[in-house]
């Protein structure tokens, strides 16, 4: 068994879970009585590397408890699979759901882990069907896995991509459907919505337009945000990063990208927590 000693100068997560939901989410562990907004989500909302996530941004600006229950890889599997986590988010004021990627998603041709979403745990019947020279014997995660089938053939690949597309919607409409609070769901990416997405290379994989048109109705609010090349230049400048993983890190979000995703929230959610606000002072 092998023990990580980290760093003065690494991050400490604090690790937490909320009641019976087993999914570990970054900590410190926050009072669930009071008034809050639930930010549920991925690597985004989780923050890696970075001092301060997103949640923490925008609970400096708004008047609002913020708790953050993004995990890293996330995809809708983690409330789905997890009745307890629905429960818990319900109890909210106001919901900011992430849309994340389509391939971190259980589906006809593979299942994934119900916390750990990018994990495969089960390589159906239906892809050795559509891929019979497929070797699956060592591939474990949802990218790697698709990578290969796309190098096996194209045109059968995006076999497999419509049917995660469709299991994204049906799966994020029951997700969103369960929770009975006002919902802001929030796209994050370097680029606006495509008119159709079935490349591996720009984030959330194969969410377009029409996905997001098929979900949005459920949502009180439909939040964009476009992170820009002056983000994006700053690379990794105030990320802390262990050095063994520095090639990880300019992979995810920088932290100016999410100064700009607190800006695009602090209206819409200020906006429904006062209109909360009045409901209950009316009543």
């Amino acid at each position: 068994m092998a023990f990580h000693c980290p760093r003065s100068s690494e991050l400490q997560y604090q690790y937490c879970q909320y009641e019976e939901c087993l999914v570990p989410f970054r900590g410190p562990e926050r009072d669930l009585n009071e008034p809050f907004a639930a930010f549920v989500g991925g690597s985004e909302f989780f923050g890696k590397y970075v001092p301060t996530p997103l949640p923490d941004i925008l609970e400096n600006r708004l008047a609002l408890k913020c708790v953050n229950f993004g995990a890293m890889n996330a995809g809708p599997e983690m409330v789905s699979s997890n009745e307890d986590l629905s429960e818990i988010v319900s109890t909210a004021e106001v919901v900011v759901f992430q849309v994340t990627g389509a391939h971190n998603i259980s589906n006809q041709f593979y299942r994934v882990h119900g916390r750990r979403n990018d994990r495969i745990v089960d390589v159906l019947p239906a892809l050795r069907e559509v891929f019979p020279e497929g070797d699956f014997m060592d591939i474990h995660y949802t990218r790697h896995a698709l990578g290969y089938l796309q190098s096996l053939s194209q045109s059968r690949f995006l076999i497999v991509v419509e049917e995660l597309k469709a299991r994204w919607i049906e799966s994020m409409r029951d997700v969103l459907s369960r929770i009975d609070r006002p919902t802001v769901l929030f796209w994050m990416a370097r680029h606006v919505p495509p008119a159709n997405a079935s490349g591996l290379v720009d984030d959330p994989l194969f969410v377009d337009q029409a996905m997001l048109r098929a979900v949005a109705d459920l949502a009180d609010e439909l939040v964009m945000c476009r992170v820009t090349p002056e983000a994006l230049r700053l690379g990794t400048k105030g990320m802390v990063v262990p050095e063994l993983e520095q090639a990880v890190a300019p992979h995810l979000r920088v932290p100016a990208a999410r100064r700009e995703a607190a800006d695009a929230l602090t209206a819409p959610i200020r906006r429904i927590w006062d209109g909360e606000m009045t409901v209950l002072k009316q009543a």
